[in-house]
This record gives C-alpha cells, sequence and structure tokens, in this order.
C-alpha cells in the first residue's frame, strides 16, 4: 500500500499530550493514528508502505529513522500502545498462568528465536492470554522512545473486537488480513472455538486453509458467513477466490462508538480497523 496522511482539521500538535497514540509496526509497513479522547474521535492517519518485507535485523534501522523524522512520532502522549505484527501466538486461559513459565507455553506449538523477547495481552472478553514475541532490538527502539509503551499482537483488538460484536449473533467465521498471514476465528454457539493464524502466497493457499477450517469444526460455506478485515481490498484475487467457494463475504465495518475524522473517508472501513480498536484494549 503506498503512504497515507490524513489529518483533521480539529488536531493541535501542541495538545499531544491530551491525546492518545496507537501504532502499527510490522515488516511491511508502520502505521499510526492519533485519538481525542475528549472528543472520543480518531484526527490523524499515517502510513508508511514499504515495496517490500523489510528483514527483521534491519527493521530497528528504518524503525529508528520514522521515528525520528515524523513530526507526530516525536511528540509526547497520554499513552500508547503498539501492534507488532506477527503471526507466531499462542492463546492461554488466564486460570491457566503462571507468568515464569511464559516461554514454556509459548514453546509447545510455536518456536521462539533467538533475538525474540515474550510479551503478554489479557483478552477481557476471554479471560485468556495472548503470548506473543517480539524481536528485542525492535522491542528496544520504541521502549527507548517511548519508555510507557504497551506492545499488542494483532490477534487481541481482532479477537476483543470480534466477541465484543459477533458473540451475541449467529455462527460466524472472521479473517484478519495480513500480506503474508492471516488470523481466523470462528464463534459458534456463540462461543469461540477456534483462533489460529496461517501463512499463504497465493489465493488459493488461503482458501484452502479457511475451507479446511470449515470443515473442522463442521460449518457450511453455503450458510456460514465469512467477516473480513485489514488489508485486502474487496474485489482482489484472493477474496475472489474465497467467494467461489464460500457465499456470504462480508467486510467488518467500524466500531460506531468512535468519531473518526470526514478524511478517513477515502479509505475502506474495514483496513485499518485493528489500528482503531486498540485504544479499547487498554
Amino acid at each position: 500500500m503506498h503512504n497515507i496522511r490524513f489529518i483533521d482539521e480539529t488536531l493541535d500538535i501542541s495538545k499531544t499530550p491530551g491525546y492518545h497514540l496507537s501504532i502499527q509496526a510490522g515488516l511491511d509497513g508502520f502505521s499510526f493514528v492519533i485519538f481525542d479522547p475528549s472528543k472520543y474521535k480518531y484526527i490523524a492517519l499515517k502510513h508508511y508502505g514499504f515495496s517490500e518485507e523489510i528483514p527483521e535485523y534491519k527493521y530497528p534501522d528504518i524503525l529508528q529513522e520514522l521515528l525520528s523524522n515524523d513530526e507526530f512520532l516525536q511528540k509526547e502522549y497520554l499513552n500508547i500502545y503498539c501492534i507488532w505484527d506477527n503471526s507466531r501466538t499462542t492463546l492461554l486461559p488466564a486460570i491457566l498462568l503462571e507468568k515464569e513459565k511464559l516461554r514454556q507455553y509459548f514453546e509447545f506449538n510455536q518456536v521462539l528465536n533467538d533475538p525474540d523477547e515474550l510479551h503478554a495481552n489479557h483478552i477481557k472478553n476471554l479471560d485468556a492470554y495472548l503470548i506473543f514475541p517480539v524481536h528485542h532490538e525492535i522491542s528496544n527502539v520504541l521502549i527507548r522512545h517511548y519508555p510507557a509503551l504497551k506492545f499488542f499482537n494483532q490477534a487481541s483488538p481482532f479477537i476483543e473486537h470480534t466477541m465484543n460484536y459477533f458473540a451475541r449473533s449467529s455462527d460466524s467465521v472472521h479473517l484478519y488480513m495480513h500480506n503474508s498471514f492471516f488470523d481466523i476465528l470462528v464463534i459458534r454457539n456463540k462461543s469461540l472455538v477456534l483462533h489460529n493464524t496461517f501463512n499463504f502466497r497465493f489465493e488459493q493457499d488461503l482458501t484452502y486453509f479457511v475451507m479446511n477450517v470449515y470443515d473442522k469444526v463442521s460449518l457450511d460455506p453455503a450458510v456460514i458467513p465469512v467477516y473480513i478485515t485489514g488489508m485486502a481490498e474487496k474485489n482482489s484475487a484472493e477474496i475472489n477466490w474465497l467467494r467461489k467457494f464460500i457465499k456470504t463475504v462480508h467486510f467488518t465495518g467500524q466500531d460506531a462508538r468512535f468519531h473518526y475524522s470526514h478524511a478517513f473517508d477515502r479509505i475502506p472501513d474495514h483496513f485499518f480497523i485493528n489500528l482503531f480498536n486498540l485504544y479499547l484494549c487498554g
């Protein structure tokens, strides 16, 4: 995606200590939004797109350059949350959590690399913890710049938002789309019955994994809809392949509890939902 810069006319850069900053960082880009709690309104959105994925070992330098050169990122904020996009996660019921055993839990079904440090987000709607890694040099750059910053994984706002809005509805499947992976949730009988993440390269891969989930949990693709959020164009090859096998494909709308700058009308509602919903995870 190309670079984006949308600034609302109400933003006053001298008042950033009263604003909230949400960041979403990944190997293919860097985005942030500024939220005015007094108006409950998002008043700025910026996205820096990379032409190709940056290797993790090079990302700290790119990140430092962004933090040093962007006028909004140099300011102080009321609080700062940061999503680190990563497909490696482990979801654990809160009753089982012992914080000194994070590595043991994570390595039960994931690989922990040498540069990784582990973080955990409490998922309020599930009373569970999402455990995920952040490359320690990337973490160090961000923490030096924002000492009070709190890390999240992209699945945290995705799960919270989905459970808030769909857990009392009929059965459904939900995808959060990234360039090279996607998170999938299945809600059945008003409960979360599955969360997983799959890496993919081609539209056929995406469809295969999604249809396999439908099959494993015995859902009928002619009846049960799929809801999509994230960086997916409505008529992209990936989505059109899904439509061949799933009768109803929806795109998730923005949370109506927030107000949004009219400047954001130029982008699809579902593109930055995780970033907008991150504020509620705190």
